[in-house]
């Protein structure tokens, strides 16, 4: 088992994707008791695109966890403080999408199983990769989307 250093590239590519598709995965955030607590700590003021907001907060707590499983595998030091650059939708292919959430989630873990981000945020991490599994499977299997 091996980490692999995401790039801010990648880590773009794949909040851009979420963006593109949270209508396939919107009722899972929107049910989350950790989006529910972030939206009431926001308040009212929090704005019509505080789905998008905290989609880009997820993936760059997963990023940061990918930075420190890498570090702390290989002795490397990276930036943690490094942030995203503006996130736009773009369109990933479902199937695209999936897999590179699967193995962004594969490499916030070490080899000696050292997990990196929280449970909460993590769970829904994986909730809302299982959803993108499984409109992908709908669409390869030609029910399409």
């Amino acid at each position: 088992m091996s980490v692999i250093l995401k790039t801010k590239e990648e880590i773009q590519a794949m909040a851009g994707g979420l963006l593109h598709h949270l209508d396939l995965y919107r009722d899972v955030l929107v049910e989350s008791k950790t989006y529910q607590k972030i939206k009431s700590r926001a308040g009212e003021g929090c704005g019509e695109n505080f789905e998008e907001l905290f989609i880009c907060w997820l993936m760059f707590r997963m990023w940061v966890a990918n930075k420190v499983a890498y570090s702390v595998q290989y002795g490397d030091s990276v930036d943690i403080g490094e942030g995203l650059p503006e996130l736009t939708p773009c369109h990933v292919e479902l199937s695209e999408l999936s897999a590179d959430l699967r193995n962004l989630n594969y490499n916030i873990y070490t080899n000696g199983g050292q997990h990196w981000l929280d449970h909460e945020w993590h769970d829904l991490f994986i909730q809302i990769s299982n959803r993108i599994k499984e409109e992908s499977e709908i669409v390869c299997a030609g029910v399409g989307r």
